[in-house]
């Protein structure tokens, strides 16, 4: 459970590294919960405009997800982590939010040993 809501590092292309909570941690959906609130009457309808879900989405990916990167580099330069600039890249490389958001619905990334031995991972 620490790993869900602390995250991992992964490793992504060009030598970079990811620190990458589990999606479905408490913190993410808090934020999605509050996110959505305003929006919940179209959402149940099937009215939500798609980018008022992809912004939601991205914010959350962004704020409770993404946790942290070492080695990413713009334009030869590193840039910090900041969760603004994480959701900027998003929106900018919607792959880059499928490649981060693959890792974080990944299970047994976040699966002790032990855990892992018992369930036959």
């Amino acid at each position: 459970k620490k790993k869900e809501a602390d995250g991992v590092w992964v490793k992504g292309e060009d030598g970079a590294e990811f620190l990458v909570a589990r999606a479905n941690n408490p913190a993410a959906e808090k934020m999605t919960t509050e996110l959505m609130r305003p929006h919940r009457r179209r959402a149940r309808a099937g009215t939500l405009p798609d980018e008022i879900q992809k912004d939601i989405s991205y914010t959350v990916l962004a704020n409770t997800v993404l946790l942290g990167w070492k080695g990413v580099q713009i334009d030869g330069k590193d840039v910090p982590f900041a969760p603004e600039t994480a959701k900027q890249l998003f929106v900018d490389m919607p792959d880059f939010a499928d490649f981060i958001a693959g890792y974080a619905m990944e299970t047994t990334l976040f699966q002790d040993r032990e855990e892992k031995a018992r369930l036959g991972n």
